[in-house]
């Protein structure tokens, strides 16, 4: 994927893994974080809203400048 504006409405794991460089655990531990904006679709399928995964990578950005 080129471009963030491409991406899905919502992202599940395995579309962030082909943005982020991590791990799958790595990304479900981002996922888990309350400030993430995942939304629990059944007790093991979280998806991740496009809007609130472009506004948590601002967040994590902001915070290590």
């Amino acid at each position: 994927m080129n471009s963030l504006e491409n991406l899905p409405l919502y992202l599940r794991a395995k579309d962030v893994m082909e943005i982020l460089p991590l791990k799958k655990s790595k990304i479900y531990e981002l996922m888990n974080d309350p400030r993430a904006g995942c939304i629990q679709v059944t007790p093991k399928i979280k998806l991740w809203p496009k809007e609130r995964f472009i506004a948590y990578l601002d967040l994590l950005d902001n915070q290590s400048a």
